[in-house]
């Protein structure tokens, strides 16, 4: 049994003139999905480090990013981002209206 209420992400698409759709997701899940990806990220970051790079120029630069940037890293940033916004209550995150389509994802 849970002791604190869970914190609940709520994923709204709605087209015009016709049902919505509602999309309840935990932010515990969302959390545990973002350090399991992550750590993929990580084994996918060792194996492009290992690779030799290629005599091709473009194809050089294209794989040279991951020794720059660490994909890992920015998947940690992400996680934290999403573990702060989790502290809050009844925030509205996004709120996205276009032509017929109306997206808005809300923290309840």
């Amino acid at each position: 049994m849970w002791s604190n209420y869970a914190k609940v992400l709520i994923i709204r698409v709605k087209l015009k003139g016709s049902w919505g759709l509602l999309f309840p997701v935990p932010v515990l899940v969302v959390d545990e999905f973002l350090e399991t990806l992550t750590e993929l990220v990580w084994v996918g970051e060792m194996t492009l480090k290992c690779l030799p790079l290629h005599k091709d120029h473009k194809t050089r630069k294209l794989m040279s990013w991951t020794k720059a940037i660490s994909p890992s890293g920015l998947m940690e940033s992400f996680q934290g981002v999403i573990k702060e916004l989790g502290r809050y209550k009844g925030l509205n995150i996004v709120e996205v209206k276009t032509g017929e389509v109306w997206v808005k994802i809300s923290l309840k």
